[in-house]
């Protein structure tokens, strides 16, 4: 029976080897040399298919064979009084083995289009493939988001292990496309006011891949944020003041600019700057409270903007009046 540490050099092994053929690939891939759009179509692929067979060794429990988890074909056998199902040769699985492996795993399905770039890598093996420089590209950014994923499961940064390879891949436009939607959704289930758009934008690198870690979760309290793009993270007040900034931030430099105040103040009863304020949302992003009712003194109509902080059926100015004859 293997011990736990061949499985995890086995996971090192393959991460290694997986990052060093994604490497070359993406190397290749910026070049319009034919010859080596082919060599990166190759690399790429191997390197995904390595990466994902590091997601089943990762998975796995910590004793387990790497070819029970790996292998691709078995066979019955009998050892003594028992009956044991072995692996049958050193081969391991292919792509749509993997896929399978996965379902059988319950990861996640991988994304992206893996079969297309693998069904040009196997034509370039093994018989001829018309497709020029460009259709090569598209083959292999469609298959940037099964990398991406694939980094997720292992709890690895794309930044740090591919380097200037992974800024390559964020550069293409229809990876940034189909990863902007795809974060886009993981904020589907939050429970903000229904005029509040959402489109964040990382404070420490400016990208917009920026997504929810957990996509279940409802509560904007709870919300945990990671960009894609450097690797940050971001919770509790400061992953709303990343949606705020995002949803209104706009809003308020013009607002500055004009000499007018809003929509972003900070909240009386939290003191947070997350309530917002203007024709379609009044409250609290991050404690629900809303300013509403008038002042019981004047009757004036109250708001973030004249609500004292101290008694909020107070306006600022009666509060004011009401302090000083206090100490008279």
């Amino acid at each position: 029976m293997p011990n736990k540490k061949i499985t995890s050099d086995l996971l090192q092994g393959l991460t290694h080897n997986a990052i060093a053929s994604l490497r070359m690939g993406v190397e290749d891939y910026q070049s319009n040399d034919a010859d080596r759009q082919l060599s990166a179509a190759r690399n790429f692929a191997a390197g995904t298919l390595l990466l994902g067979k590091a997601c089943l060794v990762n998975a796995a429990p910590p004793n387990s064979d790497p070819m029970a988890v790996l292998g691709a074909k078995f066979s019955p056998v009998i050892e003594g009084n028992e009956f044991v199902i072995k692996p049958a040769s050193a081969a391991t699985i292919d792509v749509e083995q993997l896929k399978k492996r996965f379902r059988d795993f319950g990861l996640p399905a991988p994304r992206g289009d893996l079969d297309r770039l693998t069904k040009l890598r196997n034509a370039i093996e093994h018989l001829h493939t018309d497709q020029g420089p460009q259709q090569v590209k598209e083959a292999i950014a469609a298959c940037f988001p099964t990398v991406l994923g694939f980094f997720e499961l292992l709890g690895r940064s794309p930044l740090e292990d591919l380097g200037a390879a992974w800024e390559t891949m964020q550069a293409v436009e229809s990876f940034q496309k189909e990863e902007a939607a795809r974060c886009a959704k993981t904020f589907e289930a939050v429970d903000w006011p229904n005029s509040l758009p959402i489109r964040p934008e990382c404070p420490e690198c400016g990208s917009a891949l920026v997504a929810q870690k957990n996509p279940a979760n409802s509560d904007p309290v709870m919300i945990k944020l990671r960009c894609l793009s450097c690797g940050s993270e971001k919770d509790d007040y400061q992953a709303i003041a990343v949606l705020v900034e995002g949803a209104f931030g706009g809003e308020a430099f013009r607002a500055a600019r004009d000499g007018a105040n809003g929509p972003i103040y900070d909240c009386p009863e939290c003191g947070h700057s997350l309530y917002i304020a203007n024709s379609e949302v009044n409250t609290c992003l991050y404690c629900g409270y809303e300013v509403d009712g008038a002042c019981s003194v004047c009757g004036e109509r109250l708001g973030v903007g004249n609500v004292d902080w101290e008694d909020h059926s107070l306006c600022s100015y009666h509060a004011y009046v009401a302090s000083k004859e206090r100490y008279r």
